[in-house]
């Protein structure tokens, strides 16, 4: 379970660096 956690943090958080490097 943590690891699927941590796995959906890793996404998300690399989502949002994506959107901040478009913007």
């Amino acid at each position: 379970m943590l690891m699927v956690l941590m796995s959906l943090c890793m996404k998300w958080f690399s989502s949002v660096i994506e959107f901040g490097a478009c913007v």
